[in-house]
Protein backbone atom coordinates (compact mmCIF):
# COMPACT_ATOMS: atom_id res chain seq x y z
CA UNK A 1 0.00 0.00 0.00
CA UNK A 2 1.58 3.47 -1.01
CA UNK A 3 1.15 6.48 1.56
CA UNK A 4 0.64 9.98 0.19
CA UNK A 5 2.62 12.74 1.59
CA UNK A 6 2.77 15.95 0.64
CA UNK A 7 6.32 17.28 0.76
CA UNK A 8 7.33 21.13 -0.15
CA UNK A 9 8.48 19.93 -3.56
CA UNK A 10 5.14 18.08 -4.25
CA UNK A 11 3.51 20.84 -3.55
CA UNK A 12 5.27 22.97 -5.70
CA UNK A 13 5.13 20.17 -8.57
CA UNK A 14 1.69 20.00 -8.09
CA UNK A 15 1.15 23.66 -8.12
CA UNK A 16 2.95 24.38 -11.30
CA UNK A 17 1.26 21.40 -12.91
CA UNK A 18 -2.65 22.85 -12.36
CA UNK A 19 -1.46 26.18 -13.03
CA UNK A 20 -0.23 24.77 -16.27
CA UNK A 21 -3.62 22.34 -16.50
CA UNK A 22 -1.48 19.10 -16.44
CA UNK A 23 -2.98 17.72 -13.24
CA UNK A 24 -6.54 19.16 -12.17
CA UNK A 25 -7.36 21.05 -9.43
CA UNK A 26 -9.01 17.88 -7.53
CA UNK A 27 -5.50 16.10 -7.64
CA UNK A 28 -3.84 19.15 -5.60
CA UNK A 29 -7.03 18.66 -3.25
CA UNK A 30 -6.59 14.42 -2.49
CA UNK A 31 -2.76 14.84 -2.17
CA UNK A 32 -3.89 17.79 0.61
CA UNK A 33 -6.42 15.68 2.16
CA UNK A 34 -7.86 16.11 4.61
CA UNK A 35 -7.71 20.00 4.71
CA UNK A 36 -11.40 20.15 7.41
CA UNK A 37 -12.60 18.27 10.21
CA UNK A 38 -14.06 14.53 9.07
CA UNK A 39 -17.83 13.38 9.99
CA UNK A 40 -18.13 9.92 11.00
CA UNK A 41 -21.78 8.81 10.79
CA UNK A 42 -22.65 6.08 13.10
CA UNK A 43 -26.17 4.78 11.88
CA UNK A 44 -27.30 4.06 15.67
CA UNK A 45 -27.99 6.08 18.34
CA UNK A 46 -25.43 7.02 21.01
CA UNK A 47 -24.56 4.55 23.96
CA UNK A 48 -24.34 1.35 21.60
CA UNK A 49 -21.62 -1.08 20.44
CA UNK A 50 -21.28 0.83 17.41
CA UNK A 51 -21.41 4.37 18.82
CA UNK A 52 -18.63 3.00 21.45
CA UNK A 53 -16.28 1.96 18.86
CA UNK A 54 -16.23 4.76 16.59
CA UNK A 55 -15.89 7.69 19.85
CA UNK A 56 -13.06 5.80 20.87
CA UNK A 57 -11.47 5.41 17.31
CA UNK A 58 -12.41 9.21 16.18
CA UNK A 59 -10.04 9.94 19.01
CA UNK A 60 -7.10 7.93 17.68
CA UNK A 61 -8.31 9.51 14.10
CA UNK A 62 -7.42 12.96 14.75
CA UNK A 63 -3.61 12.21 15.79
CA UNK A 64 -3.28 9.69 12.50
CA UNK A 65 -4.81 12.43 10.37
CA UNK A 66 -4.02 15.51 12.27
CA UNK A 67 -7.40 16.76 11.64
CA UNK A 68 -10.68 17.36 13.67
CA UNK A 69 -13.08 13.96 13.66
CA UNK A 70 -16.55 14.19 14.74
CA UNK A 71 -19.36 11.21 15.42
CA UNK A 72 -23.17 12.20 14.37
CA UNK A 73 -25.72 9.49 15.34
CA UNK A 74 -28.11 9.06 12.35
CA UNK A 75 -30.49 6.65 14.38
CA UNK A 76 -33.45 4.39 13.14
CA UNK A 77 -34.87 1.64 10.53
CA UNK A 78 -32.57 -0.89 11.91
CA UNK A 79 -29.42 1.83 10.56
CA UNK A 80 -30.83 2.45 7.25
CA UNK A 81 -31.66 6.38 7.84
CA UNK A 82 -28.14 7.09 8.76
CA UNK A 83 -26.23 4.51 5.78
CA UNK A 84 -28.41 6.39 3.42
CA UNK A 85 -27.21 9.95 4.74
CA UNK A 86 -23.72 8.40 4.43
CA UNK A 87 -24.54 7.49 0.48
CA UNK A 88 -25.95 10.76 -0.74
CA UNK A 89 -22.83 12.57 0.92
CA UNK A 90 -20.14 14.04 -1.01
CA UNK A 91 -17.81 11.65 -2.29
CA UNK A 92 -14.86 13.85 -1.14
CA UNK A 93 -13.38 11.52 1.82
CA UNK A 94 -15.08 14.04 4.31
CA UNK A 95 -18.10 12.08 5.40
CA UNK A 96 -17.25 8.21 6.05
CA UNK A 97 -19.78 5.72 7.62
CA UNK A 98 -18.76 2.77 10.19
CA UNK A 99 -21.16 0.53 10.49
CA UNK A 100 -21.38 -3.06 10.50
CA UNK A 101 -23.59 -6.50 10.04
CA UNK A 102 -26.88 -4.57 10.11
CA UNK A 103 -26.66 -2.17 7.65
CA UNK A 104 -24.77 -4.13 4.78
CA UNK A 105 -25.31 -7.71 5.58
CA UNK A 106 -28.92 -8.44 6.94
CA UNK A 107 -30.72 -5.40 6.11
CA UNK A 108 -30.09 -5.97 2.33
CA UNK A 109 -31.65 -9.72 2.62
CA UNK A 110 -34.50 -8.45 5.06
CA UNK A 111 -35.77 -5.25 3.20
CA UNK A 112 -36.91 -5.16 0.07
CA UNK A 113 -36.78 -1.60 -0.20
CA UNK A 114 -33.82 -0.01 1.32
CA UNK A 115 -32.81 3.62 0.44
CA UNK A 116 -29.41 3.09 0.12
CA UNK A 117 -27.28 0.51 -2.33
CA UNK A 118 -24.99 -1.82 0.39
CA UNK A 119 -22.61 -2.33 -2.34
CA UNK A 120 -23.30 0.23 -5.59
CA UNK A 121 -23.66 2.96 -3.05
CA UNK A 122 -20.17 2.90 -1.06
CA UNK A 123 -17.10 2.06 -1.18
CA UNK A 124 -15.65 -0.73 1.69
CA UNK A 125 -12.55 1.08 3.08
CA UNK A 126 -11.50 -1.29 5.84
CA UNK A 127 -13.30 -4.17 8.61
CA UNK A 128 -12.31 -2.50 11.45
CA UNK A 129 -13.59 -5.31 14.62
CA UNK A 130 -14.97 -8.61 14.97
CA UNK A 131 -16.88 -9.46 17.98
CA UNK A 132 -18.74 -12.18 19.55
CA UNK A 133 -22.15 -11.58 20.73
CA UNK A 134 -23.66 -12.86 24.25
CA UNK A 135 -27.61 -13.94 25.03
CA UNK A 136 -28.22 -12.16 27.90
CA UNK A 137 -31.78 -12.73 30.43
CA UNK A 138 -32.70 -10.26 33.04
CA UNK A 139 -31.86 -11.80 36.38
CA UNK A 140 -35.44 -10.79 37.96
CA UNK A 141 -36.44 -13.68 35.59
CA UNK A 142 -34.81 -15.97 37.96
CA UNK A 143 -33.54 -18.24 35.07
CA UNK A 144 -29.60 -19.24 34.87
CA UNK A 145 -28.83 -20.76 31.94
CA UNK A 146 -30.24 -20.97 28.09
CA UNK A 147 -32.34 -24.43 28.80
CA UNK A 148 -33.88 -22.35 31.95
CA UNK A 149 -34.57 -19.18 29.89
CA UNK A 150 -36.63 -21.60 27.01
CA UNK A 151 -38.80 -23.32 29.52
CA UNK A 152 -39.73 -20.20 31.16
CA UNK A 153 -40.61 -18.36 28.02
CA UNK A 154 -42.74 -21.89 27.10
CA UNK A 155 -44.84 -20.82 29.97
CA UNK A 156 -44.36 -16.87 29.48
CA UNK A 157 -44.16 -15.77 25.95
CA UNK A 158 -42.12 -12.40 26.71
CA UNK A 159 -40.83 -10.39 24.01
CA UNK A 160 -37.09 -10.09 23.32
CA UNK A 161 -35.54 -6.47 22.47
CA UNK A 162 -34.26 -5.47 19.18
CA UNK A 163 -32.97 -2.30 17.77
CA UNK A 164 -35.31 -1.95 15.20
CA UNK A 165 -37.08 -4.01 12.62
CA UNK A 166 -34.03 -5.06 10.31
CA UNK A 167 -31.76 -5.25 13.14
CA UNK A 168 -29.16 -7.98 13.91
CA UNK A 169 -30.59 -8.44 17.39
CA UNK A 170 -34.12 -8.76 15.93
CA UNK A 171 -33.02 -11.58 13.50
CA UNK A 172 -31.22 -13.22 15.89
CA UNK A 173 -33.88 -13.28 18.16
CA UNK A 174 -36.66 -14.38 15.69
CA UNK A 175 -34.38 -17.50 14.29
CA UNK A 176 -33.57 -18.17 18.54
CA UNK A 177 -37.34 -18.66 18.47
CA UNK A 178 -38.04 -20.54 15.35
CA UNK A 179 -34.90 -23.16 16.61
CA UNK A 180 -36.99 -23.84 20.26
CA UNK A 181 -40.17 -23.57 18.75
CA UNK A 182 -41.22 -20.66 20.73
CA UNK A 183 -43.71 -18.15 20.09
CA UNK A 184 -42.35 -14.22 21.05
CA UNK A 185 -42.90 -10.70 19.60
CA UNK A 186 -39.92 -8.23 18.92
CA UNK A 187 -39.91 -5.21 20.80
CA UNK A 188 -38.17 -2.70 19.05
CA UNK A 189 -36.26 -0.18 20.56
CA UNK A 190 -34.56 3.22 19.68
CA UNK A 191 -31.49 2.98 21.95
CA UNK A 192 -29.91 0.48 23.59
CA UNK A 193 -29.85 2.28 26.80
CA UNK A 194 -34.16 1.82 26.77
CA UNK A 195 -33.57 -1.70 25.68
CA UNK A 196 -31.17 -2.59 28.45
CA UNK A 197 -33.26 -0.75 31.18
CA UNK A 198 -36.68 -2.53 30.07
CA UNK A 199 -34.44 -5.87 29.74
CA UNK A 200 -33.35 -5.34 32.99
CA UNK A 201 -36.99 -4.20 35.05
CA UNK A 202 -38.14 -7.71 33.68
CA UNK A 203 -40.29 -6.10 30.75
CA UNK A 204 -38.25 -8.05 28.11
CA UNK A 205 -36.75 -11.78 28.07
CA UNK A 206 -33.59 -11.76 26.47
CA UNK A 207 -31.37 -9.65 24.25
CA UNK A 208 -28.02 -10.56 21.69
CA UNK A 209 -25.64 -7.94 22.69
CA UNK A 210 -22.60 -7.08 22.24
CA UNK A 211 -20.79 -7.44 26.03
CA UNK A 212 -18.97 -3.71 25.36
CA UNK A 213 -22.14 -2.26 25.69
CA UNK A 214 -23.76 -4.27 28.66
CA UNK A 215 -20.56 -5.13 30.68
CA UNK A 216 -21.44 -3.25 33.41
CA UNK A 217 -24.46 -4.78 34.09
CA UNK A 218 -22.91 -8.31 33.71
CA UNK A 219 -20.31 -7.35 36.29
CA UNK A 220 -23.57 -6.45 38.85
CA UNK A 221 -25.42 -9.51 37.94
CA UNK A 222 -28.46 -7.63 36.94
CA UNK A 223 -28.35 -9.29 33.72
CA UNK A 224 -27.33 -13.11 33.17
CA UNK A 225 -25.48 -14.23 30.02
CA UNK A 226 -26.94 -18.10 28.88
CA UNK A 227 -25.13 -18.07 25.87
CA UNK A 228 -22.15 -17.10 23.44
CA UNK A 229 -22.68 -16.08 19.57
CA UNK A 230 -19.74 -17.25 18.23
CA UNK A 231 -17.48 -20.15 17.29
CA UNK A 232 -15.99 -20.64 20.41
CA UNK A 233 -16.58 -19.24 24.07
CA UNK A 234 -15.63 -15.90 25.06
CA UNK A 235 -12.46 -15.29 27.62
CA UNK A 236 -14.68 -13.05 29.40
CA UNK A 237 -17.50 -15.67 29.94
CA UNK A 238 -15.52 -19.20 29.80
CA UNK A 239 -18.38 -20.96 32.02
CA UNK A 240 -20.99 -19.58 29.18
CA UNK A 241 -21.53 -22.38 26.42
CA UNK A 242 -21.82 -21.40 22.58
CA UNK A 243 -25.32 -21.91 20.89
CA UNK A 244 -23.21 -25.06 18.78
CA UNK A 245 -22.77 -26.57 22.46
CA UNK A 246 -26.30 -25.79 23.68
CA UNK A 247 -27.32 -28.11 19.88
CA UNK A 248 -28.53 -25.14 17.96
CA UNK A 249 -27.58 -26.11 14.18
CA UNK A 250 -28.62 -23.01 12.67
CA UNK A 251 -24.87 -21.60 11.39
CA UNK A 252 -26.02 -17.80 11.72
CA UNK A 253 -26.95 -18.14 15.50
CA UNK A 254 -23.47 -19.27 16.03
CA UNK A 255 -21.90 -16.18 14.29
CA UNK A 256 -20.55 -13.14 15.79
CA UNK A 257 -20.71 -9.84 14.85
CA UNK A 258 -18.14 -6.89 12.77
CA UNK A 259 -17.41 -3.40 11.63
CA UNK A 260 -16.06 -1.84 8.96
CA UNK A 261 -15.87 1.72 7.11
CA UNK A 262 -17.04 3.24 4.17
CA UNK A 263 -17.37 6.31 1.82
CA UNK A 264 -19.49 7.27 -0.87
CA UNK A 265 -19.20 5.54 -4.27
CA UNK A 266 -16.51 7.89 -6.29
CA UNK A 267 -14.87 8.50 -3.67
CA UNK A 268 -10.83 8.80 -5.20
CA UNK A 269 -8.85 5.65 -4.89
CA UNK A 270 -5.70 7.98 -3.16
CA UNK A 271 -8.27 9.03 -0.31
CA UNK A 272 -9.51 5.52 0.29
CA UNK A 273 -5.78 4.44 0.74
CA UNK A 274 -5.30 7.39 3.07
CA UNK A 275 -7.91 6.38 4.98
CA UNK A 276 -7.37 2.63 5.15
CA UNK A 277 -3.53 3.14 5.90
CA UNK A 278 -5.35 5.64 8.98
CA UNK A 279 -7.56 3.02 10.27
CA UNK A 280 -5.52 0.51 9.77
CA UNK A 281 -2.66 2.18 12.09
CA UNK A 282 -5.65 3.67 14.99
CA UNK A 283 -6.67 0.20 15.36
CA UNK A 284 -3.61 -0.77 16.41
CA UNK A 285 -2.99 1.92 19.00
CA UNK A 286 -2.42 0.29 22.60
CA UNK A 287 -5.11 2.54 23.69
CA UNK A 288 -7.68 1.44 21.04
CA UNK A 289 -6.41 -2.26 21.42
CA UNK A 290 -7.01 -2.08 25.24
CA UNK A 291 -10.28 -0.46 25.16
CA UNK A 292 -11.90 -2.86 22.80
CA UNK A 293 -10.74 -6.26 24.18
CA UNK A 294 -11.83 -4.87 27.47
CA UNK A 295 -14.83 -4.69 25.78
CA UNK A 296 -14.33 -8.30 24.08
CA UNK A 297 -13.87 -6.79 21.11
CA UNK A 298 -11.25 -7.74 18.45
CA UNK A 299 -9.49 -5.37 16.79
CA UNK A 300 -8.47 -5.96 12.92
CA UNK A 301 -5.53 -3.46 11.36
CA UNK A 302 -4.54 -5.38 8.54
CA UNK A 303 -7.40 -5.05 6.47
CA UNK A 304 -7.18 -3.40 2.37
CA UNK A 305 -10.50 -2.23 0.47
CA UNK A 306 -10.10 -5.17 -1.76
CA UNK A 307 -10.39 -7.74 1.03
CA UNK A 308 -13.14 -6.12 3.04
CA UNK A 309 -15.20 -6.17 -0.04
CA UNK A 310 -14.26 -9.88 -0.49
CA UNK A 311 -15.55 -10.46 3.29
CA UNK A 312 -18.64 -7.93 2.69
CA UNK A 313 -19.78 -10.23 -0.07
CA UNK A 314 -19.23 -13.69 2.02
CA UNK A 315 -21.07 -12.15 4.77
CA UNK A 316 -24.03 -11.20 2.33
CA UNK A 317 -24.17 -14.87 1.22
CA UNK A 318 -23.60 -15.79 4.56
CA UNK A 319 -26.86 -13.62 5.73
CA UNK A 320 -28.99 -14.18 2.77
CA UNK A 321 -29.30 -17.36 3.98
CA UNK A 322 -29.85 -16.68 7.44
CA UNK A 323 -32.86 -14.37 6.86
CA UNK A 324 -34.81 -17.38 4.79
CA UNK A 325 -34.10 -19.35 7.37
CA UNK A 326 -35.29 -17.04 10.26
CA UNK A 327 -38.36 -16.59 8.30
CA UNK A 328 -38.13 -12.70 8.98
CA UNK A 329 -39.32 -10.51 6.07
CA UNK A 330 -39.54 -6.70 6.28
CA UNK A 331 -41.24 -4.44 3.86
CA UNK A 332 -40.63 -0.69 3.71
Amino acid sequence: MHHISLTRRTAISLAAAVALGVVAPAAFAQADYPTKPITVIVPFAAGGSTDITARLIADQLKTELNQTVLVDNRGGAGGAIGAAAAAKAAPDGYTILLSGTSTHAISPAMYTNLPYDANKDFIPVAIISEEPLVLVAPSSLGVKDFKGLVAYLKKNPLAYGSAGPGSMAHMLGAGLAKETGLDLDAAHYKTAGATVADLIAGRLSFLTESPSVIRQHLAEGTLVPVAALGPRRMEAFPNVPTMGELGIKSAYLTRGAWKGIWVPAGTPRPIVDKLNAAFNRAMKAPNVVTRLREGVVEPVSNSTPESAKAFIASEQEAWREAVKASGVVVTN
